[in-house]
């Protein structure tokens, strides 16, 4: 019998959604088998070291350590300076968790720049392994950077990575092969997982009911508000997409935070598209976030840049909804263009007005892409099988 500990950095262990539902999920399959699991994780507000259980999992919260001062695309100094104060925060209650419970795997969730944190692991006994990593290409083998990230990779046992190829500028990566080119015998395809029985039984807030109520088509965007994450090019889209569908009414949510928020409500007004326009007065994510969707007529997602996976697309499409997103990062790798969902070129406000008002207009279209998207997601990406995978690893190494 194994006893795994799963670390979440600044993740909030209430939430639903993202690694939260992979760790859940992944954790009572790995319960099943009878191996024991925990989580070491943060709380936006909360007591120090508190524990709590749930379907057999133990989850271990040790207070706030969010990121601070990041902005896209670049990384601030505050930032690094932020990240510097998790680790060091985190080691005292990680290396209590290791040696108060016996643990014997570490699993700790996509920065390679935990390898402090895996040499902890390893000092007090447990084996570290990183999941769902990304490697950038770069800029030639003998580079100071490409040395420092092979030697913090090769801090962990082991590595699972749930990208197989993303672009990032003009290069089209093997993320697979990237990795093991670091750490060649010790790399394992994980894709990400959902179950889609979890969305089937959520049931939407009475305000998204009535927003979808009071208009002809929902369109969601459940996106971070920023530039990276293309908010503003899809709000550029609107008039164009109002003026396409001949006098129905829209409704655009836009269900998420950031730098943009302020902006979105400004430039509505002053493009005259305001009572089509709808920013949540919170952040939703999570379960909040899957039963706007379950509302929705069509999700958007207009990335610019560097998309690793796209974890809202198996919500969407576990939901029946369909998808419009751009040609970028790991997403092409999700979405087949006409097959289960439209691709864009990123940036390209008219297509994507286009493609938008293409769709509303044919719900056997909608309908059609939705189905293909719900078989593909129980198909490759279902939740179950992804943790039996994983429990198939962790046994055997």
């Amino acid at each position: 019998m194994m006893r795994i500990l799963n670390v979440l950095p600044w993740s909030p262990l209430t939430r639903v959604g993202g690694y939260e539902t992979f760790v859940k999920e992944t954790g009572k399959e790995l319960v099943r088998r009878g191996h024991s699991v925990f989580v070491l994780g943060h709380v936006p507000l909360g007591p120090r070291f508190h524990r709590t259980s749930e379907e057999g999992i133990l989850y271990v919260q040790i207070g706030n350590m969010k990121p601070q001062g990041y902005s896209t695309p670049k990384v601030s100094i505050r930032y690094l300076f932020s990240l510097f104060r998790y680790i060091v925060g985190t080691i005292p209650y990680l290396a209590k968790v290791i040696v108060l419970y016996d643990i014997d795997s570490v699993i700790f969730y996509r920065e390679q720049f935990q390898a402090p944190l895996a040499i902890t692991a390893r000092l007090f006994g447990g084996r570290p392994w990183l999941a769902h990593v990304v490697i950038r290409r770069l800029r030639g083998s003998g580079s100071l950077w490409h040395w420092l990230n092979r030697a913090l990779i090769n801090c962990f046992s082991g590595v699972f990575t749930y990208v197989r190829y993303f672009n990032t500028g003009e290069q089209f990566i093997d993320n697979l092969a990237e990795l093991r080119r670091h750490k060649p015998s010790r790399i394992f395809f994980l894709p990400g997982g959902i179950d889609t029985t979890n969305i089937e039984r959520l049931q939407p807030k009475p305000w998204m009911q009535q927003a979808k109520e009071n208009v002809d088509y929902l369109v969601v965007c459940p996106r971070r508000l920023t530039v990276q994450k293309g908010a503003h090019v899809l709000l550029e889209s609107i008039p164009k997409v109002i003026s396409g569908l001949r006098g129905e009414k829209p409704l655009f949510v836009f269900a998420h935070d950031g730098e943009l928020r302020t902006y979105i409500h400004v430039r509505s007004r002053s493009l005259g598209i305001e009572q089509f326009v709808l920013v949540s007065p919170e952040p939703l994510v999570g379960t909040l976030m899957c039963e706007l969707i379950k509302c929705a007529d069509l999700v958007v997602v207009p990335s610019l840049s560097e998309e690793d996976f796209g974890m809202v697309f198996l919500e969407a499409w576990s939901a029946k909804v369909p998808v419009v997103s751009t040609n970028v990062g790991g997403i092409a790798g999700v979405i087949s263009d006409g097959v289960t969902g439209v691709l864009v070129a990123p940036g390209d406000r008219a297509h994507l007005a286009e493609a938008i008002v293409s769709l509303l207009h044919a719900p056997d279209l909608r309908r059609k892409l939705a189905d293909s998207g719900f078989k593909m997601v129980n198909s490759r990406f279902n939740i179950h099988q992804v943790a039996s995978e994983l429990a198939n690893i962790l046994e055997m190494n």
